[in-house]
């Protein structure tokens, strides 16, 4: 009776091992199409890249990511199009819709690639140019909640205060990440520069607030040489916490020792600088003009300035 049936056109055993081959098959041709299909939209987009055909590209990793929403390139690629429609600053809807492309892109991508720094920087980049430095901000401190003594986490959110203009929240996040790494002078020395400027740019606070923000600062250029000898940007921006102290101070006997302190620690500095100068066989230098020298890395943007020189990932070799 079954070599009847069989006969007729029913599944035999044979057959049906036959058919679950093929089944298995498809589907173990299924990944490497899908591969294919990544590497062709991929390759496609930095083709339009490559001709500044950049809504064209945008598409084509658009493409990509719905065939693969972890393919991380894709994000990446994606973003860098979005940076380069992008016209900094502007207002328009399009604008802020490529802004706001670049931006969810480079989120994308750090969640799918976290040890890539220079992303890291493109994303500054573009929340700085947008003026949504805020969201940058947001985005590492939950990072952080996840590992709140990760100092290089720390430098990079108090950097990205400073860039905010934040002045306040960047000396606490300074010191933070000071306290963290108690026996690094240019950590003191960026608490130090942070209290200067802040002093500096806030011409409307009161005498105490004042005076406990350039005591602060003191205090941490005081480890930092304590750190380092001879610290010659530390010493001068001390004499410049000391002038901020002489012209804010409400006594003016008290201003004048401030100002006599200032002068000290300015020779001092030259002092510095002339036998470094001496060691090298240049010139003395004379007193120094302008701004005094620039402070410690922040450990924010250290490529964000210049995203334009990045270029798209090639294709899906990797995926």
């Amino acid at each position: 009776m079954m070599n009847r049936v069989s006969q007729r056109g029913g599944i035999t055993p044979t057959r049906r091992l036959k058919v679950s081959l093929l089944a298995l098959l498809l589907l173990g041709l299924a990944p490497g199409c899908e591969i294919l299909k990544i590497r062709l939209a991929m390759n496609r987009g930095v083709s339009h890249y490559k001709a500044k055909a950049y809504d064209m590209a945008a598409e084509a990793f658009k493409e990509a990511i719905r065939i693969d929403p972890r393919y991380s390139d894709a994000y990446l690629n994606l973003g860098l199009t979005f940076m380069e429609l992008y016209e900094p600053g502007s207002t328009h809807p399009k604008d802020l819709e490529y802004a706001e492309g670049a931006i969810e892109s480079f989120k994308r991508y750090i969640r799918l690639e976290p040890e890539n720094v220079k992303v890291k920087d493109y994303l500054i980049a573009v929340c700085s140019q947008a003026g949504r430095m805020d969201e940058a901000i947001e985005f590492f401190l939950e990072d952080l909640e996840k590992s709140p003594n990760d100092l290089q986490l720390t430098r990079m959110i108090a950097g990205l205060y400073h860039k905010a203009g934040d002045t306040t929240q960047a000396i606490d996040w300074f010191e933070k990440a000071a306290n963290l790494d108690p026996k690094n002078a240019e950590a003191w020395y960026s608490v130090g520069v942070s209290c200067w400027g802040h002093s500096y740019n806030t011409p409307f606070m009161g005498y105490d607030a004042r005076m406990a923000i350039l005591d602060k600062g003191l205090a941490a250029f005081d480890e930092a040489k304590k750190l380092r000898n001879d610290y010659y940007e530390a010493i001068s921006y001390e004499n410049l916490l000391y002038r901020e102290k002489m012209k804010y101070d409400i006594s003016p006997a008290q201003a004048v020792v401030w100002r006599q302190k200032a002068d000290e620690l300015l020779q001092q500095a030259m002092e510095i600088q002339n036998r470094a100068k001496a060691a090298a066989g240049q010139a003395p230098a004379g007193a120094p003009a302008g701004s005094p020298p620039a402070p410690a890395d922040t450990g924010a943007g250290t490529e964000a300035s210049d995203p334009e020189h990045a270029t798209p990932a090639q294709s899906a070799e990797g995926a």
